[in-house]
């Protein structure tokens, strides 16, 4: 996704969606993604959509709006 012209800037916004098991697999999250990403872009914001590597089915809804893989980040829990 470009740089907004007007800055120069990047201003990012970090998103990701969460869907209860019986709600799963109707196109919800997809819904929510897609107008969430429009809504950030026609105010020149950068939306960056986060799921965990094993999320498959995040990431096909990722890739199915036309978000890119751009890095993965390993993180350790204690």
């Amino acid at each position: 996704i470009p740089t907004p012209k007007v800055t120069g800037k990047y201003h990012l916004v970090w998103m990701g969606v969460e869907t209860l098991a019986e709600y799963r697999r109707r196109g919800y999250a997809k819904a929510v993604v897609s107008g969430t990403t429009e809504a950030l872009l026609s105010r020149e914001l950068v939306p960056v959509y986060n799921h965990a590597v094993w999320n498959i089915a995040s990431r096909n809804t990722a890739n199915s709006l036309g978000y890119k893989l751009y890095g993965e980040t390993l993180r350790w829990q204690y």
